[in-house]
């Protein structure tokens, strides 16, 4: 009032207060009543509306999913089988990757494992037995006639 009159009007036509009505309401901020949003929102396919107190819900129909969508009008749009990506779609994804990496290394390791495990087996049993294909080290003991013994040599030269 007081900037009113200063400014030459006349302070008895400024009201004492000026009321305004909370977002979701209408009326002239001394009786408001509740907007019913789901007259102008939430028009989309396989969407529904829910009135509330002050505001509104949208929610897809059953079997769809919702998925945000700046370019819709409602923010959001219903796709059919539940809606794109959601979290559990992710860690499921994320597990089962992790399941046949790790078991794909298990499987490599073994095979490496095997390999090196043979070989190793292969030279030892070489060094005292002759093996079938004839991979006897030079001098090692072969009684199926592969290879020859020093024991051999040394008999042969006393005869």
């Amino acid at each position: 009032k007081k900037s009113t009159g200063m400014a030459g009007g006349d302070p008895e036509t400024v009201q004492a207060s000026t009321c305004a009505c909370p977002p979701g309401f209408e009326g002239d901020g001394l009786r408001c009543a509740d907007v019913d949003e789901c007259a102008t929102t939430c028009k989309g396919e396989h969407m529904t509306c829910e009135n509330t107190f002050g505001g509104f819900k949208c929610s897809c129909d059953s079997g769809y999913g919702r998925m945000e969508d700046a370019s819709s009008p409602d923010g959001m749009t219903c796709l059919r089988g539940g809606g794109g990506f959601g979290a559990g779609t992710v860690v499921t994804a994320v597990a089962a990757s992790c399941a046949v990496v790790a078991g794909g290394g298990y499987l490599v390791y073994r095979w490496r494992l095997r390999s090196y495990m043979n070989q190793e087996i292969k030279a030892i049993m070489a060094q005292y037995m002759p093996l079938e294909d004839g991979d006897a080290a030079p001098g090692a003991f072969a009684p199926n006639g592969h290879g020859e013994s020093d024991d051999e040599e040394a008999m042969n030269d006393r005869l």
